[in-house]
């Protein structure tokens, strides 16, 4: 579509001097007909941050929001691996570096903040740990009948002492971060 943005295409320029990879994750219709762009922020060294885009109908950055249509976040975990939104929550998954712990889940409103009463400060560690020695990846948020699914990657040490990878599926509350004890083999 021609009309749309730049001939048929936008373009949400996040590079700054704190990092120059940006990378798209989910696109969401807007209440006022524009569009929601979620995605990474990646540096050279360091974590990751959200990327926050707004355009209007028409494709061009929607100056009403964040600096000039954008905005990023710090979230918890240092590597953005998923993102969904539902209203104005934006769901993210990243992995965790150390404590045993894989991956995190942080709730952030679209203008970046946390989300009130969302595990501590608007992130929950979801300990997924099932005995592998690798991180595992979350890879897809989905927001249904006010629970979050996530799913993902989980390493397990396999029999020849090599590590496999197997599908992992946590349930969350969407309000509160709290897994779901009664979902799954491994609670939660």
């Amino acid at each position: 579509d021609p009309a749309f943005g730049d001939s048929g295409a936008a373009i949400l320029d996040f590079q700054d001097a704190y990092a120059t990879w940006d990378e798209p994750l989910a696109t969401f219709p807007a209440d006022d007909g524009g569009y929601w762009v979620i995605g990474l922020h990646r540096p050279d060294s360091g974590a990751d941050r959200l990327a926050i885009g707004k355009l209007d109908a028409n494709g061009q950055a929607d100056l009403t929001f964040g600096d000039q249509g954008k905005t990023t976040a710090d979230v918890a975990g240092v590597q953005i691996d998923a993102a969904t939104m539902d209203g104005d929550r934006i769901y993210v998954a990243a992995v965790i570096r150390g404590n045993g712990a894989d991956f995190a889940i942080s709730c952030l409103l679209v203008d970046g903040t946390p989300c009130a009463g969302f595990g501590m400060a608007g992130q929950v560690i979801v300990p997924f740990d099932v005995g592998g020695s690798h991180d595992d990846i979350a890879n897809r948020i989905v927001v249904r009948d006010g629970s979050l699914y996530v799913s993902g990657d989980v390493s397990t040490d396999g029999s020849d002492g090599a590590w496999d990878l197997a599908t992992g599926v946590a349930k969350l509350d969407a309000a509160s971060g709290v897994l779901d004890a009664q979902f799954g083999n491994l609670s939660g």
